[in-house]
């Protein structure tokens, strides 16, 4: 019965670290353009705009690579880990005395 109550402190933890690990989100990994969000890589410097949709990058601008955070499921992640310590403390405590 113990190990039953372990195994799933240890299955909360886990999924609050997935979720801590996963509020980071992936956000555009590469420069976009402004006005469309097409990927300029190769076309930052040419002096030809944007190959989808033809705007200029002096008006629409390039939008830098960054990650998007994502607080709610931070959140979420931080209180199922803090969860699953408390739960697995608890049952090791109780099981112990």
């Amino acid at each position: 019965m113990f190990v039953l109550f372990e195994i799933v402190a240890g299955l909360v933890l886990a999924t609050g670290f997935a979720l801590v690990v996963a509020s980071r989100g992936r956000g555009r990994g590469f420069p976009a353009c402004g006005a469309c969000g097409y990927n300029v890589t190769g076309s930052i410097g040419t002096g030809r705009g944007c190959p989808e949709c033809g705007c200029s990058f002096t008006r629409a601008g390039i939008v830098a690579p960054r990650a998007r955070l994502r607080p709610g499921l931070l959140v979420l992640g931080v209180l199922m880990g803090l969860l699953g310590i408390g739960w697995g403390t608890f049952w090791a405590v109780a099981f112990i005395y």
